[in-house]
C-alpha cells in the first residue's frame, strides 16, 4: 500500500498567492494543487483514499452541488501526480500506515509549526464558515498542552530537523548501552529509534511539526526499507 503526506511550508504573501517552502524553494500551487496539499498536510492518507478525503473537504467548505463541481477526478490525478514531482506531496510503500510513516520520516528535515495571529483568526473564521461552531472554531486560539518530554523534543528538532542525523546519535548511544549491558543486543537500538520516530510522528499528527524537505536521493532508495 502508498501512503502520502504533504511537504514543505505554507508562505504569506503580500499578493495573497498559495505559495509553500521546501528545500528553501519557494513554490506557488494554484487550483485543486491548494486542496490536495492542505488535505494532506499533518496526515498520512493511502493512494486510493485521497480523493474521497478531499471531496469531503470541498463538502465542507462550499456545499455539496459547489464540491461536485471542484471535484473533477480527472484534474485531482493530474494535480496528484504533479505535486509529486514538483517535491510538495512525498510518497512511501508501507503495510500499514506506521510502517509508511516511519520510512519518510527517516529522511525528512522538520520545522516546528508556529502560528502567527493573522493565521489564528483565519482558521478561526474558517472553522465558523464550515459550520463547525463557536466552543471548536475557539481552538484557532488555544495553546497547545505539552509534556515536558514533548516541549525537549520541539527544542531539539527546532535546533536540527534532520531527523536521520538524531536517529545516528540515538543508534550510536544505543550500541554504547547494549555493549555495556548484556554484550550487544542489536535489537534495542532499534527499538530507540522506533519510540524516537513515533514521538516525531505524534506531534506531526498534533500539527506542532510540519516536514520542510524530505532527501530525495534517499527517499528512492527502496533497498533502505522501513528499519
Amino acid at each position: 500500500m502508498k501512503w502520502y503526506t504533504a511537504i514543505g511550508v505554507k508562505n504569506d504573501r503580500a499578493d495573497g498567492r498559495f505559495s509553500v517552502r521546501s528545500a528553501a524553494e519557494e513554490k506557488i500551487l494554484t487550483g485543486m494543487e491548494i486542496q490536495i496539499w492542505s488535505a494532506l498536510l499533518w496526515a498520512f492518507c493511502e493512494e486510493k483514499d485521497i480523493y474521497g478525503r478531499l471531496k469531503g473537504l470541498l463538502r465542507i467548505a462550499f456545499g455539496e452541488e459547489e464540491a461536485q463541481k471542484k471535484a473533477d477526478e480527472g484534474e485531482f490525478w493530474y494535480c496528484l501526480r504533479r505535486l509529486e514531482v514538483r517535491g510538495l506531496i512525498a510518497s512511501w510503500e508501507g503495510e500499514t500506515v506506521q510502517d509508511a510513516a516511519e520510512g519518510m520520516m527517516r529522511r525528512v528535515t522538520m520545522v516546528r509549526a508556529k502560528y502567527t495571529r493573522a493565521e489564528q483568526w483565519r482558521f478561526f473564521l474558517n472553522s465558523l464558515m464550515m459550520g463547525k461552531g463557536l466552543r471548536f472554531s475557539m481552538r484557532a486560539f488555544r495553546k497547545a498542552q505539552l509534556t515536558e518530554k514533548e516541549e525537549g523534543l520541539l527544542h531539539r528538532l527546532e535546533a536540527d530537523g534532520r531527523i536521520a542525523s538524531h536517529l545516528k546519535e540515538l543508534e550510536d548511544k544505543a550500541k554504547q548501552v547494549a555493549v555495556l549491558v548484556d554484550g550487544g543486543d542489536t535489537k534495542f537500538p532499534q527499538s530507540v529509534q522506533r519510540e524516537f520516530l513515533a514521538d516525531v510522528i505524534a506531534l506531526y499528527g498534533r500539527k506542532q511539526l510540519m516536514i520542510e524537505s524530505i532527501r530525495k536521493e534517499e527517499y528512492f532508495d527502496a533497498s533502505e526499507g522501513c528499519a
